[in-house]
This record gives C-alpha cells, sequence and structure tokens, in this order.
C-alpha cells in the first residue's frame, strides 16, 4: 500500500547493501507499477545479478521488457525465470501470454497447459487456453 514508504525503505537497504536483492527486486516492481519501466529494468537486472536463482525476479523483468516493447529479451527473461524454478506458474504463463499475443498460438497453448498442471486454478492460465487454444477446455479445479 505504502509505495513511497517501501520506496524509502529499500533505497535505504541498498545504500547500506548493494547486493540487497529482495530491496533491488522491491524497487524494480514499485517503479513497474509507477509504468517507469527503464527503472525497473536498473533495478531488476541488478537483482537478478545478485541473486540469479529468483524465478520471480525473471518474471517481473520479462513483464516490464514486454512492456518496453521487446518481445525478445521478455521472452529471454520468462524463459530464465522457467529455467531457475520449474514449479514457479508465474514465468510460463508471462511467456504464454507473450507468445499468444505475438500469434504463436501453438506454443502459448502448450504452455497454458504447463501452466494449468502446475496449478490448476491459475486464473491467468485459464483465461489465456480459453481464449487462445482450440477444443476441450482444460478440466475444472
Amino acid at each position: 500500500g505504502d509505495n513511497e514508504g517501501a520506496q524509502r525503505a529499500f533505497l535505504r537497504a541498498v545504500h547500506n547493501d548493494s547486493g540487497r536483492a529482495a530491496a533491488l527486486h522491491g524497487l524494480g516492481n514499485i517503479a513497474f507499477e509507477a509504468g517507469k519501466y527503464a527503472e525497473a529494468v536498473k533495478y531488476l537486472e541488478q537483482a537478478r545479478k545478485v541473486d540469479p536463482g529468483n524465478a520471480n525476479t525473471c518474471f517481473l523483468l520479462g513483464l516490464t521488457y514486454g512492456a518496453l516493447g521487446d518481445a525478445a529479451r521478455a521472452e529471454q527473461a520468462f524463459r530464465e525465470g522457467m529455467q531457475t524454478d520449474p514449479r514457479d506458474v508465474w514465468p510460463v504463463v508471462g511467456l504464454a501470454n507473450l507468445l499468444a499475443g505475438a500469434g504463436r498460438r501453438e506454443e502459448a497453448c502448450e504452455l497454458y497447459g504447463q501452466a494449468l498442471a502446475l496449478e490448476p486454478e491459475n486464473a491467468q492460465a485459464r483465461q489465456g487456453r480459453e481464449q487462445y487454444c482450440p477444443g476441450p477446455a482444460a478440466p475444472a479445479p
């Protein structure tokens, strides 16, 4: 709720220790929500270098590159997130949405299926599958 307060706290944390991946991720998230995508990329890339095992940072980085119109980097970030933590549904959903929007529906549909296998109640994956994928719907949760 208090993004300004959170931003001040994250900046203090980063100032005291530039290796604070959670603070860098938080600053990237705040910048993303404010539509400051170039700033978000700066923080998220730093966070990824400090903690390369955080699939959520890759997911948010993919969303940010997508918002900047850089589909290639967005796809790369989502795929990295999927490799980092194959059980995290969000990079899968992010990539599926990106590919569906680019007309790569066959790949997107496979990914929506993968996301629903990971998390059957994921509303975004279910909605994407219903919107972009012909044939029988995934089973209801």
